[in-house]
């Protein structure tokens, strides 16, 4: 069996990869909002600023939806570690 110490430790662990995930969408959202920005100004596509804003809303609540998931999971595995 795991000391109290040791499960705390491991709920740590678990929060801080929790939080480099979230990150790491938050990456994917900056880069996917700029290549949508780059849609705007490139006269070949043919996307009105209209159509950016609806992707961007789409990719804010792509990434809402799996930012949840990873505080579901964190939230889950905090609890599952913290049983004795």
């Amino acid at each position: 069996p795991l000391s109290t110490e040791r499960r705390e430790q491991l709920v740590s662990q678990v929060k801080k990869m929790g939080e480099e995930a979230k990150i790491t969408l938050r990456n994917a959202r900056r880069d996917a909002n700029k290549h949508a920005d780059q849609l705007s100004k490139d006269t070949e596509a043919h996307v009105s600023k209209d159509q950016v804003a609806d992707l961007k809303d789409s990719i804010q609540e792509i990434l809402k939806k799996h930012e949840s998931t990873i505080e579901e999971s964190i939230k889950a595995k905090s609890t599952e570690v913290m049983e004795v």
